[in-house]
């Protein structure tokens, strides 16, 4: 299933078709540089977010293909902190003032939802039971088994069983931190929750993205299911494969809208903190020059 689940998020993360989009974005409603901007804060979650990014993929390139199974259990928290820092990075550059994981993921969510991200970045899941899908969708015919990268609907129903298992997880933890305030007529705890009470349990837990996603695959080397990546049908090689590409594709996004805020200039400078640019990051700077050149552009000269 995991497997599968990444594979279908590198399928929805086409390159060509973020690199369109994000253009089209800058265009429309581009990031803008905070006037309190915290530059000592950008410059440390942007290395953070790299440095952490380059562990990733030395994991991937030193590790031969049969021990790269037992790598797995840090690929995932490092693909994840590597956004989040990223994410971050982002937000001391435009003065979003979430730091904790929970306000950064409800803020992503609601980002993600106002069209501040390029459209195949862009699905969520809200609400209780039924949870609904914006940005992708279970097609009724496709088994949850069946998945194949050419074909979009299974694309798409292999990441709403994602969101959908990752809300129903979350929804399930956030509960558990509410229950006190969830009180019966005399005072005492509630056993179980109505409607309403599961209304305020998914309002406070905000939209399951896919920042969401990676945040629940992290796991720590005492984490009961560290095992699941010990799993004889775990393919470790595409995998990791798959995973460096989601990565890929949301830290560039922050990387371009980081840029666009504060200029070209300034943002090669963070980038001049780091002990040596690693190859990874050169590649992607010389397609952000290209964005941003393409976004000064009229937009009706955009296709």
């Amino acid at each position: 299933m995991t497997n599968r689940q990444f594979a279908a998020l590198a399928a929805r993360l086409d390159k060509a078709q973020l690199r369109g989009e994000l253009i089209k974005i800058l265009q429309v409603n581009p990031p803008r540089v905070a006037a309190l901007h915290q530059e000592d804060e950008v410059r440390k979650w942007a290395t953070n977010g790299w440095n952490t990014e380059r562990i990733l993929r030395l994991t991937a390139d030193l590790l031969p293909s049969d021990q790269l199974e037992n790598a797995l259990q840090w690929a995932f928290p490092q693909a994840y902190y590597s956004v989040f820092a990223l994410t971050l990075a982002l937000y001391k550059t435009t003065g979003q003032t979430e730091t904790s994981h929970a306000g950064v993921l409800r803020s992503f969510g609601d980002r993600v939802a106002s069209g501040r991200y390029p459209a195949c970045l862009s699905f969520t899941a809200t609400g209780v039971e039924p949870i609904a899908f914006e940005g992708t969708a279970k097609a009724s015919a496709v088994s949850s088994l069946t998945f194949d990268p050419r074909i979009p609907e299974t694309v798409n129903t292999q990441i709403a069983q994602f969101l959908k298992g990752t809300r129903e997880k979350d929804l399930k933890e956030q509960k558990r931190k509410m229950l006190k305030s969830f009180k019966t007529k005399n005072g005492g705890r509630k056993k179980n929750l109505t409607e309403e009470d599961w209304g305020k349990v998914s309002e406070s837990l905000g939209r399951t993205s896919i920042l969401s996603l990676l945040y629940r695959k992290r796991i720590k080397s005492n984490y009961g299911d560290i095992d699941t990546f010990l799993n004889p049908n775990i393919i470790a090689a595409p995998l990791l494969k798959n995973l460096i590409h989601v990565v890929n594709c949301v830290n560039f996004t922050h990387e371009v809208c980081i840029a666009r805020a504060v200029g070209l200039a300034a943002y090669r400078q963070l980038q001049a903190q780091l002990s040596r640019t690693p190859e990874f990051l050169q590649s992607r700077t010389v397609e952000l020059v290209e964005i941003l050149d393409a976004a000064t552009k009229s937009p009706a000269s955009i296709p």
